[in-house]
C-alpha cells in the first residue's frame, strides 16, 4: 500500500503534494569557523559575527568580512542554551560554536 501524499495534518494554505527526501538531499549543514574575539577588536567592521550566546541575538561583535550572504537559519552547537535557533538575513559570520542551515534548491 502506498502512503499517501496529503496527510491529514496540513500547513495553512498548503495544498500541494508532501516531497519525501531526506534533509541532505535538500540543505547543507555546516558549522562556522573559529573566530577569536581579539580577531573581532582587530577587524572591526559592519558584518555581525554570531556565536553560541543567546544574549544580544547571538551577536559577538561585528568584522570588515562576512562568509555567509543571504537568508539562513543557524543554532548554538553547545553551551548552556544549546539548539537554540535562529533566523538570519544578510551579510554575516558564525563562530564554530554555531550550526548553519543552507538550501540547496
Amino acid at each position: 500500500m502506498k502512503k499517501a501524499l496529503k496527510p491529514e495534518i496540513r500547513f495553512k494554505d498548503f495544498t500541494d503534494d508532501w516531497i519525501e527526501g531526506k534533509v541532505g538531499d535538500l540543505f547543507y549543514l555546516k558549522r562556522g569557523k573559529v573566530i577569536l574575539q581579539n580577531f573581532i577588536e582587530n577587524n572591526r567592521g559592519k558584518f555581525p559575527v554570531y556565536s553560541s550566546q543567546t544574549e544580544n541575538n547571538g551577536e559577538l561583535g561585528k568584522i570588515n568580512t562576512y562568509d555567509f550572504n543571504g537568508e539562513f537559519i543557524t543554532w548554538t552547537t553547545d553551551g548552556a542554551h544549546a539548539g537554540t535557533i535562529f533566523y538570519r538575513n544578510g551579510k554575516f559570520s558564525i563562530t564554530d560554536r554555531c550550526g548553519i542551515v543552507e538550501i540547496k534548491i
